[in-house]
């Protein structure tokens, strides 16, 4: 990750004012349902181990039962402590128990499990996105559940019809994450045993596609 890029998400966005905006935007919701959506298409045993890296905070969790993905081991990541304290409270407040936080950064993660699931959302755009792939890949999942956005990722662009909030007013002034094309992603996963079993795609303003990418290793393929 550029340095600006960790400052940013480190010192600048303010938990509270990143929620809101996305809110606006319609991805809080459009995340949540992609992120149902391919729980729902792939049959997953209670009690496997999900990873969330870059987890934010968990505004998935609005819109999604809490209780619902409970049933798992989750564990959730990211570099921000702020964001992990408001994703414990949606968790706690909705009498989720069967989760642990950590703070960690996917390119270079302390993290030593195997993990059933890797799911990662708008993660790639902010890091370099080989060495969160390989990250993920070295957890040896079953499933990888990517979540990406479409079109150019231009920070002015993004935030016309939406009310200016200041920590992302200046997020904007000094970090600029690039979009990494599905095709790098589905090409790189390919080469690592890993195959594109599902794409949803679903539109949000400014002209924006939520981009789902549901990948799983090559050794576990049923026929779909």
């Amino acid at each position: 990750m550029e340095e600006n890029l960790r400052i940013a998400w480190t010192e600048v966005i303010v938990a509270d004012e990143l929620d809101a905006h996305l809110e606006e935007l319609g991805q809080a919701k459009i995340n949540a349902l992609l992120v149902k959506q391919m729980f729902d298409d792939f049959t997953l045993p209670d009690n496997l181990k999900i990873l969330i890296p870059g987890c934010g905070t968990g505004q998935i969790f609005d819109y999604l039962s809490p209780k619902e993905f409970c049933k798992y081991q989750l564990t959730f990541s990211d570099i921000n402590q702020s964001f992990l304290d408001k994703l414990k409270k949606r968790l706690n407040d909705n009498g989720c128990r069967n989760f642990r936080c950590i703070i960690d950064d996917v390119e270079n993660t302390i993290l030593t499990d195997q993990f059933d699931v890797i799911v990662l959302i708008l993660v790639l755009e902010q890091v370099d996105w080989e060495k969160g792939i390989n990250t993920i890949i070295n957890f040896n999942p079953q499933y990888i559940y990517l979540i990406i956005q479409e079109q150019g990722l231009d920070i002015e662009t993004i935030t016309v019809n939406v009310k200016s909030r200041d920590s992302i007013r200046r997020f904007s002034e000094m970090a600029d994450p690039q979009l990494v094309p599905k095709d790098l992603i589905y090409s790189y996963l390919s080469k690592n045993n890993y195959k594109l079993v599902r794409t949803y795609e679903r539109p949000v303003l400014n002209q924006k596609v939520m981009v789902g990418l549901a990948f799983q290793r090559n050794h576990d393929i049923k026929n779909y």
